[in-house]
């Protein structure tokens, strides 16, 4: 997890495009595997394809982050949402 000089997660960072690429690259092949492991076990456990169906969903929208963050200088920069 990262970490600010406060040890608190950083509200931003900065990500070269080939690393942002490489990113998206893991989280799509994870998002692929999790909705393959779904057609496999939705006649087994329903609810336990229900949860990596919802967990797929959750990576599609950090995908979307990625996607549409956008770019200074050859790197982009991420937001965090934080919540209260």
């Amino acid at each position: 997890m990262l970490k600010d000089s406060n040890r608190c997660k950083p509200s931003q960072i900065e990500i070269s495009e080939d690393v942002r690429k490489q990113m998206m690259g893991f989280i799509r092949d994870g998002i692929l595997r999790k909705i393959n492991a779904v057609r496999h076990m939705q006649t087994a456990d329903k609810d336990i394809a229900a949860g990596l169906y919802v967990y797929a969903v959750e990576e599609f929208g950090k995908l979307l982050l990625l996607r549409d963050a956008p770019s200074l200088n050859c790197k982009r920069k991420g937001n965090r949402v934080i919540r209260k």
